[in-house]
């Protein structure tokens, strides 16, 4: 193992970078300057609220694309992500109600574990279809994300509310179990278990920023200092050297597919705790959202280059925008134009990057050239 490791190492020396250059925190730059534009413009941003709200919307987004980053690193994608999110919710109702009534903190906790199992076996079985069937992720993720749907309209063909529970909810600050009563929340959106997760505040902050910050902490560490990791930018960089070099492709990739689908769980509980109930509908679209924050954030989609840190800021500008349409009074008819103008750039970011390279590139041989030719011009006795 360590004579691999070494190997790897060597490989990734041998290959361009990938740590993110300077250049790549445009995105931070962005997100800054375009919520100050919006501060400026318009007085519902002058307000902390609607950052909160923001926040917990971009945390969402933001803990998928760290698993998606991984998959997308390795030169991979997967689509199917929305469809499993929307399974996993309507079986978490379904569990929850026949489970949670008897003893609300044990069967909730019970049903999350159960919902984080499901989703890790889902990317496995994404995994699979690639690594050992040969079948190119965008198709098996495709076809996958359409049987996860379908799985998810035969258990339930209409929106489940979740039980109420006799207003109980787990306290995530204390562990303690309190009653609480929330504002206008009909009785059908009142487990507080889950509801309570969703709007629990710490330092200001939703509980979510702060699951999301400790899951890309862990995401962080795992990309750049676990074998894994190692493994993943080995394979996005040049997969036939990584197979030179002795690592095991097929194990990595199912792999890389088991933790995107376990952040994809997470995520899944996160949108029924802030939803309240589940629809086999919803959430459609989050695929394209999360790919799109992925790769504004300096993810190359042909692989061996990504950032962690990149992507969840990313993931706030992607949640910022369609509260920014929303404020200036835009309809929600022509929030799709926006979305997919959005994911047009992104995909579009790696091809303008590559261009300004290779102009920087040729810029700077005609220097030296030029140079060269000065040298070469001038006579003997002055050289």
């Amino acid at each position: 193992m360590r004579a691999q490791n070494k190997q790897v190492r060597q490989l990734q020396k041998k290959q361009p970078s990938h740590h993110i250059e300077i250049g790549d925190h445009v995105i931070v730059i962005a997100l800054i300057v375009f919520w100050f534009l919006l501060m400026l413009t318009n007085s519902s941003f002058r307000n902390f609220k609607t950052y909160s709200n923001i926040i917990k919307q971009g945390s969402m987004f933001a803990v998928c694309g760290i698993g998606m980053t991984y998959v997308m690193i390795a030169g991979e994608m997967d689509m199917s992500v929305a469809s499993i999110i929307a399974m996993l919710s309507v079986i978490f109702t379904q569990l929850v109600n026949k489970i949670a009534p008897t003893n609300p903190t044990a069967g909730i906790w019970l049903t999350c574990t159960i919902i984080l199992v499901i989703g890790t076996l889902c990317g496995t079985f994404n995994g699979l279809l690639v690594a050992k069937l040969h079948i190119p992720s965008f198709i098996a993720t495709l076809a996958m994300q359409n049987i996860y749907r379908g799985i998810a309209q035969l258990i339930c063909k209409d929106p489940v509310p979740i039980a109420n529970l006799g207003q109980q909810y787990l306290s995530f600050s204390t562990g303690a179990n309190k009653a609480i009563t929330i504002g206008q929340i009909t009785e059908d959106f009142s487990l507080m278990s889950i509801k309570g997760f969703s709007f629990t505040k710490i330092l200001g902050l939703p509980l979510f920023f702060w699951l999301m910050v400790a899951l890309a902490i862990a995401g962080t560490i795992i990309l750049r200092k676990s074998a894994l990791g190692r493994y993943i930018l080995a394979i996005g960089n040049s997969k036939s050297a990584a197979r030179i070099s002795g690592i095991n492709i097929p194990r990595t990739q199912i792999s890389m597919f088991a933790v995107l689908g376990l952040f994809t769980g997470v995520t899944a509980l996160m949108m029924t705790s802030n939803q309240g109930s589940s629809n086999y509908g919803v959430p459609t679209g989050t695929e394209f959202t999360v790919i799109s924050a992925v790769i504004l954030g300096g993810t190359n989609p042909k692989g061996g280059k990504g950032s962690v840190f990149n992507t969840v800021i990313a993931a706030m500008f992607m949640a910022t925008i369609p509260t920014a349409l929303t404020m200036f009074k835009i309809p929600n008819t022509a929030h799709g134009i926006f979305n997919g103008c959005v994911l047009v750039i992104a995909f579009s970011i790696n091809t303008i990057r590559t261009i300004i390279a290779e102009i920087s590139v040729k810029n700077k041989a005609r220097k030296t050239a030029q140079a060269a030719a000065s040298q070469a011009e001038q006579p003997n006795w002055a050289k």
